[in-house]
């Protein structure tokens, strides 16, 4: 079987990169015979929309360049696998320059698609029997309508070009993919999916629908939290700029160790049966920041309260927030946080001592 991946990701360190290194991994495992195709490494001109490749020439563009040689890969191949970044809801325009220039495999004439559409007729029908097309992306919306725009006009080429859908993989909330560390269980199954993906495509030729439906599995709960952690992760870019300390891996580090996502996500890890029967209030007060957070437990569920100080509570926990992210990541022990002093305590003690009890963490 032969594939040709087309990635057209200006950003090479970015999302969509990230994700498809995943299922090119996977891809590679599955014994398939696999060309890949960076779009940014080809000179490819813009149609000029002359039509003489229906008309002075059929079958072949008057313009010279990289095209020529890309347009023989599309034709030879069983599958054609596309890798793009949303942008501004639909696919780049290296992307979509590409699909501009495969005007030469049509030619006038209309007639119906195979799901009943009025398109321009196929060129050379005999190499289109069997033939296959996929989809990539990767944008920062929550919301699978805002990738509605790029997977109908996907649709459209696919149906119009008479080739078969072998699979679209969407990946919403792509800002999140880098805060491994607060969803480790999580992410890393979305990570497993795009490699099981890649694998599945070059092993049978299509990608399964529980595969597909979990690469795209909401990595956290609500929109409102969403973006809420987009606008934190914004305020971090920002001061990086501003320090003119700008690296991605310690953007990632920053948010990740943000209090007001670790004590939402914190929220999220409650045991009903560990708190089954326990009903306190912990106020946590990151001196830092002047942050305060109350968490109330209520036999088995739990509430969370931003930026308010409680009436009353049963454990206060006063500490800053750097101190907090390496306890909560694991990377220095609550004991010795309180030994140094970077946490202190005020009330009943005990329930700090079971907090992983009652909120254990996921892991890998």
């Amino acid at each position: 079987m032969k594939v040709l991946l087309i990635e057209s990701i200006p950003r090479k360190t970015g999302y969509t990169a990230k994700m498809a290194g995943h299922f090119k991994d996977g891809l590679a495992t599955s014994e398939a015979d696999v060309r890949i195709i960076d779009l940014f490494n080809y000179d490819i001109k813009p149609c000029k929309g002359c039509y003489m490749c229906w008309s002075k020439t059929p079958g072949k563009c008057i313009i010279r360049d990289d095209m020529d040689e890309l347009m023989e890969y599309f034709l030879e191949s069983d599958i054609i696998f596309l890798v793009t970044p949303l942008y501004h809801y639909t696919m780049n325009c290296e992307m979509l320059k590409f699909f501009e220039r495969t005007l030469p495999f049509t030619k006038y004439g209309f007639n119906n698609s195979p799901l009943d559409l009025m398109r321009n007729s196929v060129r050379y029908p005999e190499k289109w029997k069997g033939k296959k097309i996929g989809l990539l992306t990767c944008g920062a919306f929550k919301e699978y309508e805002n990738f509605s725009a790029i997977t109908r006009t996907f649709e459209l080429i696919a149906n119009c070009m008479s080739l078969e859908i072998c699979g679209i993989l969407i990946r919403p909330e792509s800002y999140l993919l880098r805060f491994k560390l607060a969803k480790p269980k999580t992410i890393t199954n979305i990570e497993k999916a795009f490699e099981h993906a890649g694998y599945e495509l070059g092993r049978n030729g299509f990608i399964e629908k529980e595969t597909v439906d979990k690469a795209k599995a909401p990595i956290v709960n609500t929109s409102e939290m969403y973006i809420n952690y987009a606008k934190i992760y914004w305020e971090y870019v920002r001061e990086a700029y501003d320090q003119g300390i700008y690296d991605e891996n310690i953007i990632a580090e920053r948010v990740t160790k943000d209090p007001f996502i670790l004590m939402k996500e914190l929220n999220s890890y409650i045991d009903p049966v560990a708190t089954a029967r326990i009903k306190a209030v912990l106020y946590f007060h990151f001196i830092d920041k002047d942050l305060k957070c109350t968490i109330s437990i209520n036999k088995g569920k739990s509430e969370i309260i931003m930026d308010q100080e409680p009436v009353r509570y049963d454990l206060k926990v006063e500490t800053d927030s750097k101190t907090w992210g390496e306890v909560f990541l694991r990377e220095i022990h609550p004991r010795i946080a309180l030994t140094e002093g970077k946490i202190r305590l005020k009330g009943d003690k005990h329930l700090f001592v079971n907090i992983d009890k009652y909120f254990p963490p996921p892991s890998d």
